[in-house]
């Protein structure tokens, strides 16, 4: 028994396969994500390392180089890029495409741990070295900005405690950040003119607050019956206490912190500054775990946030400014009515151009279950449906109804000849099943190679590919069991009973075609030098105007988001850098009338822009500009770009821009950070490589067509340098460690202890009072 003869004689159990396809295709699809793009990991590793304070030459000849020198082994290892920036190390690993990430990723913690030994002390001087992987799945899904007026000092606590918390244990969410505002610390402001007089440095400030604020389990105590633990709980119980500590004893006076320093329950340093709307305020960032739908967990936060924010008090504004998931619900609602209309056309087509009711409906009930099983495979295989995936089907709606279009004219000729309905659906099936199987099989063969490409394009194409090919398939099958098993019982042996509707407009239709055609292709067989010679010039046109046509890897896109970044002068105060980003939002806001939000931080810290080869420091202004749809507005996001590009370099003090208003995804994917075209340039001397990087600008800015040319190296950063005459430290009986510390304390900072209140801990720092590091002579 053949398909066909299993299809017709056995309906029952053929329709209960087929509804088994249904239920199974209904619960898959109910079950997976969506997404924009297919899940996309780099074969790329990033390592991080956080030195603070140290200049560009520090990182690089301490931490960087020793680094490199151990990666560089790596197995699977294609290239190696690093960056050494004020305070911060990145070292890009890229390897080959296919190398197994988790094992590179096991290679390269080996080597960092056996480069430890040459690097400076950790956590003393360096943070841990950090390993990173991207994943697209790491994108942010929701940029949430909050401002507030009188709560503003209490900001970031109060957000972090009531938003972030709650925000983090909704099932899919994978991290909530905050940016901006600012967070709780104990201030310890010395005055150095007091500390010397008592003969005190900071070093012993630091010490005494370590050794005075501890808690400590000392064991236990057996007595009688009972065993007792013994503890000694002597930390702060609050902040006034601090000022109690005694540093030491000059003569009979016990000398106390308060003496010698301001204790302030206050603020960090500001690092950091955001405005949403004008306003001051912070921003909160949402990210979502790998492999989760990105649209529900959205609307799950979204949801959680519309309770949370009732309890708030009344001066505190919440409002989601970017969700990125809105515009993947927009994509795929958009390539869903697609799909749908292109089922449409071809039902309505195939209705024409065979003239009957019943054929076509039987045709048209066939279309879905091609296209169901595909939701089967994308189910698993761990997939979403994403842009990708419902291209594929869109491409598959018009190729799934070839087969079965094939085997139900081929029935109604049977039936036509006067066969019956049941014989003739068998018959005539078991007739087209190899003819319609070569020609699935050579379909497929067009598509079967797009699984073997590799790297980003690979990872889109082989969905694609599988796609096509699992639906392709499916409708064979279809057209071989299900069809013919339709024809079986819906047709009737006469062709007025198939409900004649268009036979006999579509057949004077064709017939007009046809005779069109015929006098074409009589004047090409008596023309054929002429059509030859026709086709030839046509060829080589086309080849000639490909060089003309434009390549790229993502299609711009129009989303009504803008991206601006700004960089001043290397070293420019935070407090300059806010005052510059005001002047540039008044810009936006004056030209730009179709704006809708606009967010800014000002200063970026050494974390993902970091990571993402970003510039970081007190004179980088990021900002985020939302316009309104598309359809509500007259110029293009791309027209808005170059005004403000215009606009934003005719002010003095800017060093670089970038304003990009394209889709984001591939410059994140690719690494370019933001630069469609990047030249290397690498040699042993700075001077030289800066001369030859300036000569390539000033080349490339001239090039038509050219916005945004940029070298990454930044400018050196204004510095003070200290040398210590080794002979007089030695004769006052200090090392240059301890003048190290001391300098170091005083000027950034250091932690001495924790302060710790409601189950959290805040930094006790202690610094120099501003007076006392206002000028190099201090």
């Amino acid at each position: 028994m053949n398909l066909a003869e299993f299809g017709v004689k056995r309906p029952i159990t053929n329709l209960m396969i087929f509804c088994g396809i249904i239920i199974i295709s209904l619960y898959s699809f109910t079950r997976l994500g969506l997404d924009m793009m297919p899940e996309i990991e780099p074969p790329a590793i990033t390592v991080l390392t956080v030195y603070p304070g140290a200049s560009p030459e520090d990182v690089e000849i301490r931490v960087t180089e020793p680094l490199e020198n151990e990666l560089a082994s790596t197995p699977g290892l294609e290239k190696i890029n690093s960056l050494s920036g004020q305070g911060v190390s990145r070292i890009t690993l890229k390897f080959v495409w296919g190398v197994n990430l988790d094992e590179a990723a096991n290679d390269v913690r080996e080597r960092i741990d056996r480069a430890k030994r040459v690097l400076p002390s950790i956590p003393d001087e360096i943070d841990e070295p950090f390993i990173f992987k991207f994943n697209t799945a790491m994108i942010p899904i929701l940029f949430i900005g909050i401002n507030a007026d009188q709560s503003y000092p209490y900001l970031y606590n109060l957000i972090d405690k009531q938003i972030g918390d709650p925000l983090r244990q909704i099932p899919g969410v994978g991290t909530v950040q905050l940016h901006g505002g600012w967070e709780r610390q104990i201030n310890i402001w010395l005055d150095r003119h007091k500390l010397e007089s008592y003969g005190f440095s900071i070093i012993d400030v630091r010490n005494a607050l370590a050794l005075e604020n501890v808690a400590m389990p000392l064991g236990s105590i057996k007595s009688g019956r009972t065993d007792y633990l013994v503890r000694l709980p002597a930390e702060f119980a609050n902040p006034e206490e601090i000022k109690l500590v005694i540093l030491g004893k000059r003569g009979d006076k016990l000398i106390y912190l308060k003496d010698v320093a301001e204790i302030e329950d206050s603020f960090k340093e500001v690092e950091m500054m955001a405005r949403i709307n004008g306003r001051k305020g912070l921003m909160l960032i949402v990210q979502k775990q790998s492999g989760v739908n990105t649209v529900e967990v959205a609307r799950r936060v979204t949801k959680e946030l519309g309770k949370i924010t009732a309890s708030l008090p009344s001066d505190v504004d919440v409002r989601v400014i970017t969700d990125t998931s809105q515009d993947i619900v927009d994509s795929l609602r958009s390539l869903r009515s697609v799909v749908f209309s292109g089922a449409v056309l071809v039902i309505l087509v195939t209705w024409f151009f065979l003239g009957y009711v019943r054929p076509s409906i039987i045709i048209a009930m066939t279309i879905p279950f091609s296209l169901l099983i595909a939701f089967i495979y994308l189910f698993l295989s761990g997939r979403t449906i994403n842009v990708i995936s419902l291209m594929s089907l869109t491409i598959a709606v018009g190729m799934v109804v070839d087969n079965v279009i094939v085997v139900v004219d081929n029935i109604m000729r049977h039936i036509a000849r006067g066969e019956r309905v049941r014989e003739a659906a068998m018959i005539a099936t078991r007739e087209m099943f190899l003819p319609i199987a070569a020609s699935t099989g050579t379909t497929v063969a067009v598509f079967f190679p797009l699984l073997f490409v590799t790297g980003i394009i690979g990872i889109m194409f082989n969905e694609l590919a599988i796609i096509v090919t699992v639906t392709l398939i499916a409708s064979l099958f279809t057209s071989v069991t299900f069809a013919p098993m339709l024809c079986s019982k819906i047709l009737k042996s006469s062709s007025s009973d198939n409900l004649n509707g268009t036979k006999g407009f579509s057949a004077k239709f064709v017939g007009k075609i046809e005779n069109i055609y015929s006098g074409i292709l009589k004047f090409a067989l008596m023309n054929r030098k002429k059509v030859i010679l026709a086709a030839v010039v046509i060829l080589a046109a086309g080849i000639l105007l490909s060089r003309f046509v434009g390549t790229e890897f993502m299609p711009e896109e129009d989303s009504g988001d803008l991206n601006i970044t700004i960089q001043l002068p290397v070293g420019t105060r935070i407090e300059e850098s806010d005052k510059f980003a005001s002047l540039v939002e008044e810009i936006v806001r004056k030209e730009v009338p179709e704006l809708r939000t606009i967010s800014v931080r000002i200063g970026t810290g050494s974390g993902m822009g970091a990571i993402f080869g970003g510039s970081t420091g007190p004179h980088v202004i990021s900002m985020r500009v939302r316009l309104y749809p598309k359809l509500e507005r007259k110029r293009s996001s791309f027209q808005i770009a170059q005004m403000l590009r215009q606009k934003i370099y005719a002010l003095p003090g800017v060093m670089k821009t970038d304003i990009f208003a394209g889709n984001p995804l591939a410059r994140v994917i690719l690494g370019t950070g933001g630069k469609a075209i990047q030249v290397e340039i690498s040699g042993y001397s700075f001077e030289e490589t800066d001369e030859a990087a300036a000569r390539i600008k000033a080349v490339m800015e001239n090039v038509k067509g050219t916005v945004d040319v940029s070298i990454s190296r930044e400018t050196r950063r204004p510095e003070y340098v200290i040398k210590i005459d080794r002979e007089k430290a030695a004769s006052a009986g200090l090392n240059v460690k301890r003048i190290a510390d001391t300098l170091g304390a005083g000027i950034a900072g250091a932690v001495a202890s924790y302060y710790r209140e409601g189950g959290e801990s805040y930094n006790i720092m202690v610094r120099y009072n501003e007076d006392s590091r206002r000028r190099p002579d201090d």
